[in-house]
C-alpha cells in the first residue's frame, strides 16, 4: 500500500507491492506472469522475503499515495485555496504536494506538553511597514494553537507572534485572510482582542461583554464576529473600515439558556436548541444586520425558524458540518442556497434547498459517523468515517413528476456509493479535492495520509470482494501448522484463520462482555495430526478447550478453579495447569467409547510446598522429558514438577539477581533446559537447571546475560536489543559463543527467530522489517510495512504479521541460498498456472 515517492525511499518494497496486487493474473496475463517469474528468480538476492499470495487491493483500488511523515495523530488537515497543497498538523506541520506527495515543507513546532489543535493556513498576506504595502509572492504563514499557546510562524520555521494563557483559549480564529487579522478570547473572558498578525500588535478589543464569552464566529466576507455567550446571547460587531482599527457593535439577540449550536454558512447563522423546543434550527440572514444603520436587537432582527413535518431525531443536534468551499466551481445561486449536514446519535442528516428553491428539506441517512465531510462543488456526495472504516454516500433530491401540488414533498434517497476499511487506526479528517476526477484526503490516528480516488473505490468495491479482516485489532497471534489463532486486544475475539497460501478465517468466537479471555494455547490433536484444539483462560479461573476449526461451536470441555491459573501445553497434546494456590493437575486428551473422538479429562496431580501466587513458571526439557517449572514468589527456589507426579525442590543460589528488582518476564524454549528471567531494570538472567543422575535432587546455574530492552530465545540462540545503542547482540547459548552485532538505524519494537533459528526478524520504527542471517549477519530483506504491527510470529518458512488494519500479512522466508528455494516457491498455488493453455510466446 506504498506507492510513489515511498518507494523511491524503500525500493525493496516494489516487488512485494506488485505482486502482491497482481499475482491473482499469475497465469492468465502473459506479461505479468513472466515478470512475477523474474521477481521470484532474482528478487530474493536483495530481498528474501516473497509474497506467497495476493494480499493487497491490485492498481484501480482507488489509493492515489500515501505519505508517512508523521509519527504523531494528525488532528488537523487543510488545503491552500488553489488545492496544489495540503497542510496537516500534529506535532508539526508538513506541507505535501497534492500532485506528487511529495513534502513541500517540514515545519518544526515549539514542544509542548499539550497537543497542537487546529492550523490555519495564510498565502498572499498584505504585508506593511510605515512606509507602504506590497505583496507576497504566495508565501506561507500558520496560525496554530493548542490550549494555552498561539503561534503564527512562516514555512521556514519563523516566529512572527506568541501567546500565552494561564486559563486557556476558547476561541482562536482568523478574521481576514489577507491582513493576517486573527480573533482571540480566553476561557470565560467578558473581552475580545483582535490582532494584527503581521505587525505583532493588537489592531483593536471589544470590552464589557455582558456574560462570559462561549464561543466567536467570524463572518469573514463582512467582515463580522458573532460573539455567542453563556447565557444564550449573540452579539454582533463589525469593521466598517480597516484604518480606524476598531470594532462597532450591530446588534444582540438573547436566544435563552436552551441555545445547543451555532454556525455561521457564508451570511447566514444557524442555531439549534436543546431538547425542549420543538423546532429543528433556526436561520437568520446577517446581511440585514451589516447593512442596517442602526443598531438592531430582537424584534428587529428576522429569525426563521424551521420545523421539518417529520423532525430531526434524536435530540439534541450533537454537531453541525457545513461543506468545503475551497475552489469553487458553482454558481452564486447554489453558492447562496442553505446547505449543512447534522448529526444525531443515529443518524447524519443533509438539510438543502430542494431542487426547485421553494422549501428546505433533508435527506436522512442511517449511522452514527465519527467523522462527516462534503465539498459544496459536489454536494451529493457525503464522506463518512467510523474509526478507520469510510463511507461514502449518494443522496438525491428528486420531485415526483406527476406532482402537481406545489407543497409535494420531494423524494430524497441515498445509497451506500463505496466503502473501504483502511485501518484500526482512526480516521481524523477528510477532505474532498476539486479535480478533473473526484478525489479526497484522509488522515489517520496514526500519523499516515492517504489520497484516494472515488470512483475507483466505487469499481473495486463493486468487484473485488474484501479481505478478510477481525472485528477488533488483533493483540496477538501464535502458529500451529498451517493455521493461526488470534485474540482481539478487547480479549474477547478469537479467531482460527489459514495463512500460508490464502488467508481465510476459518471460525470465529466472540465471547460476552463480561467475559476476559486473559490467554490461550494451542496444541495438537493426538488422533488427527491434521487438526488441534485451543484452550482458552476465562476471567483467569475458567478453562474452555474448542476445535480450532469450530470456535464458535460449545467448548469441547470447561472446568472451573477457584483462584487464578497458568496453563502450559505439552508436545503430546496435554495440557498442565498450575493453580496460584499450589496445587496441579493434568488435562488429558482420551479416546472416547467408539474410538472416533478426542474427550478431555482431568487427573490429580500435586500440591507443591512452596508459595506461587505470581504464576511464575515455564516448561523445560531435561534428559528429554518436560518439566513444569514453578519459582516460589520470592524466587528463592523452585518446584520441578514431572507428570508421574514427581516433585522436586531445589534452592537458588545466588539469589543476588532478585533481590533489588522485579521479575518483568519469564521465557523459555520448551525444547532447552535452560530459563531466560528478565527484570524490570533490563538486567537478563539465564537459568540453567541440571539434575543429578537419579533425578532426585538438582541445581540451578545462573548466567548474568547483557542487560536487554527485548529478547527472543529459539533453538539455543538468543537476540538481545539494547535501544540505547540501537543494535541487536546474539548468542549461541550452549555453545557460548557470540554472533556478530546488527546495528539497527533506530529502535527496534518487536523481533523473533525462525523455527530453526536460522534468521532473526526485527520491527525497526517506523515500521520497518528486516531479516538477517545469523551465521554472518547479513541484512537479506527490508520492507516498509503499510501499517503498525500488534504482533509477529514466524514458523520455519513464514512469516505472519499481525497488522493495526486486522488482517494478517504473510511472507514467505526464500534465502537464495537454500538450494530447494525455487521448487518451494513453484509449489505454492499463487505460482500454479491459471489458464493451462494460456501461451507465453
Amino acid at each position: 500500500m506504498i506507492v510513489g515517492h515511498l518507494l523511491q525511499e524503500y525500493p525493496n518494497n516494489y516487488v512485494f507491492e506488485f505482486s502482491s496486487r497482481l499475482l491473482n493474473l499469475f497465469g492468465i496475463k502473459p506479461n505479468i506472469t513472466r515478470l512475477i517469474k523474474q521477481f521470484d528468480e532474482q528478487s530474493i538476492h536483495h530481498c528474501s522475503l516473497i509474497v506467497p499470495y495476493c494480499q493487497m487491493r491490485p492498481p484501480g483500488s482507488g489509493l492515489v499515495y500515501s505519505m508517512n511523515k508523521h509519527t504523531a495523530p494528525v488532528v488537523n488537515l487543510d488545503l491552500t485555496p488553489d488545492q496544489t497543497a495540503a497542510i496537516s498538523l500534529s506535532d508539526r506541520i508538513v506541507v505535501i504536494d497534492m500532485t506528487s506527495g511529495r513534502t513541500y515543507f517540514d515545519v518544526k513546532l515549539p514542544k509542548l506538553n499539550e497537543p497542537y489543535l487546529n492550523v490555519k493556513t495564510l498565502t498572499n498576506i498584505y504585508q506593511s511597514d510605515e512606509r507602504n504595502q506590497t505583496k507576497s509572492n504566495q508565501q506561507l504563514y500558520f496560525l496554530l494553537h493548542s490550549f494555552h499557546h498561539i503561534y503564527f510562524m512562516s514555512a521556514h520555521d519563523d516566529i512572527k507572534f506568541e501567546r500565552m494563557s494561564n486559563v486557556g483559549y476558547a476561541t482562536v480564529e482568523i478574521l481576514n485572510f489577507k491582513r493576517g487579522l486573527c480573533i482571540v478570547t480566553e476561557i470565560n473572558s467578558t473581552s475580545v482582542e483582535c490582532w494584527d498578525l503581521v505587525r505583532n500588535q493588537l489592531f483593536a478589543r471589544i470590552d464589557s461583554i455582558p456574560s462570559p464569552i462561549k464561543n466567536i464566529l467570524c463572518i469573514r466576507m463582512y467582515p463580522m464576529i458573532a460573539i455567542v455567550c453563556q447565557d444564550g446571547s449573540i452579539h454582533f460587531y463589525s469593521i466598517m473600515d480597516f484604518n480606524q482599527s476598531s470594532f462597532v457593535h450591530r446588534g444582540s439577540i438573547q436566544i435563552g439558556h436552551d441555545l445547543n449550536l451555532v454556525v455561521i454558512s457564508e451570511q447566514t447563522l444557524v442555531y439549534t436548541y436543546e431538547c425542549t423546543m420543538p423546532i429543528d434550527f433556526v436561520y437568520i440572514d446577517l446581511k440585514e444586520i451589516y447593512q442596517s444603520k442602526q443598531i438592531l436587537f430582537d424584534k428587529d432582527i428576522t429569525k426563521t425558524s424551521v420545523s421539518f413535518d417529520i423532525a430531526i431525531e434524536p435530540r439534541p443536534i450533537e454537531r453541525i458540518i457545513l461543506p468545503d468551499k475551497a475552489k469553487l466551481n458553482i454558481d452564486s445561486s447554489q453558492l447562496n442556497s442553505l446547505l449543512f449536514m447534522a448529526t444525531t446519535t443515529s443518524y447524519l442528516y443533509v438539510i438543502h434547498e430542494c431542487i426547485d428553491n421553494t422549501n428546505l428539506s433533508y435527506a436522512r441517512i442511517d449511522g452514527h459517523f465519527d467523522i462527516v465531510s462534503m465539498h459544496e462543488n459536489t454536494r451529493n456526495t457525503v464522506y463518512t468515517a467510523r474509526g478507520g472504516i469510510i463511507d461514502i454516500f449518494v443522496w438525491n433530491c428528486v420531485k415526483p413528476e406527476d406532482s402537481l401540488n406545489e407543497k409535494c414533498h420531494h423524494l430524497h434517497t441515498y445509497d451506500l456509493y463505496a466503502s473501504i476499511d483502511i485501518s484500526s487506526s482512526s480516521v481524523t479528517r477528510i477532505k474532498p479535492v476539486v479535480a478533473s476526477t473526484s478525489l479526497f484526503l484522509c488522515s489517520m490516528e496514526n500519523g499516515v495520509i492517504h489520497m484516494y480516488q472515488t470512483e475507483q473505490i466505487r469499481e473495486a468495491y463493486k468487484k473485488m470482494p474484501p479481505f478478510p479482516r477481525a472485528n477488533h485489532v488483533i493483540g496477538d497471534v501464535k502458529l500451529y501448522d498451517t493455521i493461526a489463532v488470534t485474540l482481539g486486544n478487547q480479549r474477547r475475539e478469537l479467531i482460527t484463520w489459514s495463512y500460508q497460501h490464502s488467508t481465510s478465517i476459518i471460525s470465529t468466537r466472540l465471547f460476552s462482555d463480561s467475559l476476559i479471555v486473559n490467554d490461550f494455547i494451542i496444541t495438537s490433536n493426538k488422533l488427527y495430526s491434521n487438526m488441534a484444539f485451543v484452550l482458552v483462560i476465562i476471567n483467569h479461573c475458567r478453562i474452555e478447550i474448542y476445535s480450532c476449526e469450530s470456535l464458535n461451536n460449545e467448548p469441547i470441555f470447561c472446568l472451573d478453579f477457584d483462584s487464578s491459573i497458568r496453563v502450559h501445553s505439552r508436545k503430546n497434546g496435554d495440557f498442565l495447569v498450575l493453580n496460584e494456590t499450589g496445587s496441579l493437575c493434568s488435562i488429558v486428551q482420551q479416546l472416547n467409547s467408539d474410538q472416533q473422538h478426542i474427550e478431555f479429562k482431568r487427573t490429580n496431580g500435586a500440591q507443591l510446598k512452596i508459595q506461587c501466587s505470581n504464576l511464575l513458571s515455564t516448561i523445560v526439557t531435561l534428559d528429554s522429558i518436560e518439566n513444569l517449572v514453578v519459582f516460589d514468589d520470592n524466587l528463592q527456589s523452585i518446584a520441578l514438577w514431572i507428570p508421574t507426579n514427581v516433585l522436586i525442590y531445589i534452592d537458588v543460589n545466588p539469589s543476588q539477581y532478585f533481590t533489588s528488582t522485579r521479575l518483568k518476564y519469564i521465557s523459555t524454549e520448551q525444547s532447552q533446559d535452560s530459563i531466560m528471567l528478565h527484570f524490570d531494570n533490563k538486567s537478563l538472567v539465564l537459568c540453567r537447571i541440571e539434575l543429578n543422575k537419579s533425578h532426585t535432587n538438582g541445581f540451578i546455574e545462573m548466567i548474568p546475560m547483557h542487560k536487554a530492552d527485548l529478547f527472543c530465545v529459539k533453538n539455543n540462540c538468543i537476540a538481545m536489543s539494547d535501544h540505547g545503542q540501537n543494535r541487536i547482540i546474539l548468542r549461541n547459548i550452549r555453545l557460548k559463543s557470540s554472533y556478530k552485532e546488527i546495528q539497527m538505524e533506530n529502535e527496534c519494537e518487536q523481533m523473533c527467530f525462525n523455527e530453526s533459528a536460522i534468521y532473526i526478524f526485527t520491527l525497526i520504527k517506523p515500521r520497518i522489517l528486516y531479516m538477517h542471517r545469523i551465521d554472518d549477519s547479513q541484512q537479506m530483506a527490508k520492507l516498509f510495512l503499510y501499517d503498525s504491527v500488534s504482533s509477529m510470529r514466524t514458523n520455519s518458512d513464514f512469516v505472519v504479521l499481525a497488522m493495526n488494519d486486522r488482517r494478517l500479512l504473510t511472507l514467505m522466508i526464500a534465502d537464495p541460498n537454500d538450494p530447494n528455494v525455487q521448487e518451494k516457491i513453484h509449489a505454492l498455488p499463487s505460482r500454479y498456472l491459471s489458464l493451462v493453455n494460456t501461451s507465453l510466446s
